[in-house]
């Protein structure tokens, strides 16, 4: 027996927590691991924090597994 196709689907989905540099302000969302916006993401990602508008961008080592992402302001 083989298991339904949205359980395949749904492991392709994280959510992605990122912190503001400046106020530690978190903003999260979830992103489908296999997509476009996952490369945007991670290579053109300019993030600006709503709470104190410092703009950061994710960079350095990424931690796919723990969703970890440095970030830079």
């Amino acid at each position: 027996m083989t298991e339904p196709q949205n359980a395949v689907n749904e492991e392709k989905i994280a959510e992605i927590v990122i912190a503001c540099p400046n106020c530690k302000t978190e903003k999260s969302f979830k992103i489908d691991l296999d997509s476009e916006a996952w490369l945007m993401l991670c290579n053109h990602g300019r993030h600006t924090c709503k709470k104190c508008k410092t703009q950061y961008k994710i960079e350095g080592n990424i931690d796919y597994e723990k969703s970890i992402f440095p970030v830079n302001n």
